[in-house]
């Protein structure tokens, strides 16, 4: 028997992050999403509504100390956000004097139907 420890992380937003996110094929968090993770489920933050899934292409890490330097209207342009949506999902980052400090990811996704879903995750390659 093989064991496969594929995983899908279930993250909490609106509809217009949702349907942003989509467009642009690219998602930005303030935490990393764990390694093993395949699919991200996107679900509504107030009504736990299932918007839909996607599968993570790639990562790249900006900020913290080893890594690129990020501004609010670089993940504007690439995210579809504007800044002051930006700013309102990422408090914390928003009131620091050197926002640098901190570590975003940025995810390019594609969204998946739940037959596509189900293949990944039972897949032995991720």
């Amino acid at each position: 028997m093989r064991q496969i420890n594929h995983s899908v992380t279930v993250l909490r937003v609106c509809r217009e992050e949702w349907l942003k996110a989509v467009k642009n094929r690219c998602l930005l968090c303030n935490h990393a999403i764990p390694y093993d993770t395949v699919a991200i489920a996107f679900i509504d933050s107030a009504t736990g509504e299932h918007y839909g899934d996607a599968r993570i292409v790639s990562e790249v890490t900006f900020g913290g100390y080893e890594n690129g330097n990020w501004t609010w209207n670089m993940f504007a342009k690439l995210t579809g956000l504007t800044v002051r949506e930006l700013k309102e999902r990422f408090p914390f980052e928003a009131k620091l004097f050197n926002h640098g400090v901190c570590e975003m990811y940025l995810y390019e996704i594609e969204p998946v139907c739940e037959s596509e879903l189900r293949s990944l995750l039972y897949s032995p390659e991720k």
